[in-house]
């Protein structure tokens, strides 16, 4: 089977909240990362690549979601040597991440294949893990999603396409969060 896109999205409520409603085709193939651990968020944490507070922010902030499931068939990987092997099972035109955790290299995908992500904070300011947490703490209400081509450099490659959004002072951890990756979904569902 051949599909133009896979798409990959993180295992969380945020993703399952966003996806319930979800209409697939055939010509995308859904795939759950899967690579996210304790022991890789504890690794994070001590290299300071993630704040502990941004840490338990967005745990408080998953935590308190409600839980939905979508009604959708997803392939799951843990990794980008996985997500490799199913670009060479499918041979699809594109790969486009959402949310995911995976940290994948532009160099071990052939080059014909266009490699997006929709990363959900302004680039290239916010960049990398817990860019919305920095955006708030830095009083950067005004936002955008963004889609991008992966490279070799997180968050590095050109800009294709940004949809802003407003966060709000008022507002709680969580909406804020929400109202970036609902900004983000909005995004992806459009080159879909």
């Amino acid at each position: 089977m051949k599909a133009k896109t896979l798409l990959v999205v993180s295992d969380d409520k945020i993703v399952n909240l966003l996806f319930s409603n979800f209409v697939s085709d055939d010509n995308i193939i859904l795939v759950k990362d899967k690579s996210s651990s304790l022991k890789r968020i504890i690794k994070l944490i001590r290299k300071g690549s993630l704040p502990i507070l941004a840490v338990l922010k967005m745990a408080i902030a998953e935590f308190m979601r409600p839980n939905s499931k979508p009604q959708l068939q997803f392939l799951v990987i843990k990794s980008s040597s996985e997500l490799l092997s199913l670009y060479d099972k499918y041979l699809p035109e594109r790969i486009i991440l959402f949310r995911a955790g995976l940290i994948v290299k532009r160099d071990q995908f052939p080059q014909e294949l266009e490699l997006l992500n929709v990363h959900c904070a302004s680039l290239p300011a916010y960049g990398g893990l817990a860019s919305i947490y920095r955006a708030l703490n830095n009083g950067d209400y005004n936002q955008k999603a963004t889609l991008h081509r992966v490279t070799n450099v997180i968050d590095g490659g050109e800009v294709l396409n940004e949809l802003p959004y407003q966060m709000e002072p008022s507002n709680s951890y969580r909406r804020n969060e929400d109202i970036a990756y609902e900004t983000g979904y909005e995004l992806l569902l459009s080159i879909l």
